[in-house]
C-alpha cells in the first residue's frame, strides 16, 4: 500500500464562515471489523463521495460470507436488536426491518444523500443516475489504483492476512461450530441462529 498522507483538517474547523472547499472528492475503505465470518472473512467495501452522492462498492465474491449463521454477533446487544430478532423469527416484520438491519447488502449502492439523508432509496440500478455511478466509480478505482489498495492492486487477501489485535477472536465462526465456547460478552446468547442465514 502506498505511505499514509493526508491534509490537516484544523483550517476546516476554523472560521466556519470562510470555509475553503477542502476536498471535492473522498474515497472511503472498511474492511473486517468485526468478528464471526467464516474463515475470518473481510467484507470490503469501498465508497467514493462527491458533493452530496454516495456510490458504494461491495466485493462481489465477500457476499457468501454474510450467510453465516451468526452474523448477528456483529452487533451488540440491545432492546431494538432483539425486537427486530423477534420479528423475524415469527413472521411478523411487515416493516422490513431485518432487511435494512442485517441483510444482504447489495453489490452497488448509490444515494443522493441531500435529498435522501437516511439512504434508504439505493439509486444504483436508476437509469437517471447511470453517468454519475459510473463517473463515480471511474474516480474511485483510479483513485484506488493510485493508492495501491490491494483489493485492486493486490495481493488480494492482504488483508486477511493481517493478525487479530485480540487473537482469542480468531477463528470464531468455526470454533462457534465446532462447539467451543466463545467469548461473546457483547451480544446475548439467542443473537445466535440454529440455521445459516441465507437473507
Amino acid at each position: 500500500m502506498a505511505p499514509t498522507s493526508g491534509k490537516s483538517l484544523v483550517p476546516v474547523f476554523r472560521n466556519v464562515a470562510d470555509r475553503p472547499v477542502h476536498r471535492e472528492f473522498v474515497v472511503f475503505g472498511k474492511e473486517r471489523h468485526d468478528v464471526g465470518r467464516p474463515q475470518d472473512q473481510g467484507y470490503p467495501m469501498r465508497e467514493s463521495r462527491m458533493e452530496s452522492i454516495s456510490y458504494q462498492k461491495l466485493r462481489a465474491d465477500s457476499l457468501a460470507g454474510r450467510q453465516s449463521r451468526n452474523r448477528l454477533s456483529e452487533l451488540r446487544r440491545s432492546p431494538t436488536k432483539t425486537e427486530i430478532l423477534n420479528a423475524r423469527r415469527y413472521q411478523s416484520d411487515v416493516a422490513g426491518r431485518w432487511q435494512m438491519a442485517f441483510g444482504k447488502r447489495p453489490a452497488e449502492e448509490l444515494y443522493h444523500i441531500s435529498q435522501d439523508r437516511y439512504c434508504m432509496v439505493n439509486l444504483a440500478a436508476n437509469e437517471n443516475f447511470s453517468d454519475v455511478r459510473t463517473q463515480l466509480e471511474a474516480k474511485m478505482l483510479q483513485r484506488l489504483a493510485e493508492e495501491q489498495d490491494p483489493r485492486l492492486t493486490g495481493p488480494a487477501d492482504y488483508f486477511e492476512r493481517l493478525p487479530y489485535a485480540d487473537k482469542s477472536g480468531q477463528g470464531f465462526y468455526e470454533k462457534f461450530l465446532a462447539g467451543e465456547k466463545v467469548r461473546a460478552g457483547w451480544v446475548d446468547p439467542s443473537d445466535f441462529e440454529p440455521a445459516a442465514l441465507d437473507d
